[in-house]
């Protein structure tokens, strides 16, 4: 099933991508432990923001905030990738955080993966995804949940928007941090994208590929990795 799946996704000039939650699309906390300051930026973001371009969600004695700039990311890498959400989290979780990032059920529908899903003791594993890993890429913050899928791993910069780390805000709802100044304007997941891009054009360029028998993220990955080096 894995390899027809895989091979159903490569005829559409698709791979795989599988997306973290927490700190990667995301930063959710419990309610309880907001301070007043953080009340306050949760406050000006249900001021200016209108139910399209709404980033702050409460539920189940949780607050969540979608990390700037997410809904371009996924409308944008679904045109190159068939996409997985993989959380640490429950399923209960991972349903609700995808219904906040999805609520129309267009990137992900039934491909959310959840800590009841691992097949390893707190290690998320690719034997639970429908494809084969040569096809797969993974991004998360962390890479000690990655142990055995390393090389599929793009790993991505911690988002934090509660807590010590969090930007503040004038009363207009503009970021007056440095540090959220440049993540609205360039997110972390737009270098992610400029990867996945270049990923996704290695991968099915010229004809090496044009049957994607041989293709492999891996590889391509290791070429960027050393691209990276000799720059």
């Amino acid at each position: 099933m894995r390899r027809e799946n895989t091979a159903d996704v490569l005829k559409e000039k698709k791979l795989i991508l599988v997306l973290d939650l927490d700190n990667t699309l995301l930063h959710s906390v419990e309610d309880g432990s907001l301070s007043s300051e953080d009340e306050y930026l949760i406050q000006l973001r249900e001021f200016v923001e209108d139910d399209r371009d709404r980033s702050v969600f409460r539920w189940s004695g949780m607050v969540t905030k979608l990390r700037p700039r997410v809904r371009a990311f996924l409308k944008q890498a679904s045109a190159m990738y068939d996409m997985y959400v993989y959380t640490m989290g429950s399923r209960e979780y991972a349903s609700q955080m995808t219904e906040f990032l999805d609520p129309e059920g267009v990137y992900f529908k039934n491909k959310v993966l959840s800590r009841e899903d691992c097949t390893a003791p707190n290690q998320k594993g690719l034997d639970v995804v429908l494809g084969e890993e040569r096809a797969v890429v993974i991004i998360d913050d962390s890479r000690t949940v990655w142990r055995r899928h390393t090389r599929n791993q793009i790993e991505i910069k911690a988002y934090h928007f509660f807590g010590p780390k969090r930007p503040i805000l004038d009363f207009d709802g503009n970021p007056l941090s440095d540090t959220e100044e440049l993540e609205s304007k360039h997110s972390a997941l737009d270098n992610a994208l400029g990867y996945l891009k270049r990923i996704h054009w290695l991968f099915f360029r010229g004809a090496r590929y044009h049957d994607n028998s041989d293709g492999d993220v891996r590889r391509v990955l290791l070429r960027i990795a050393d691209e990276m080096q000799q720059e």
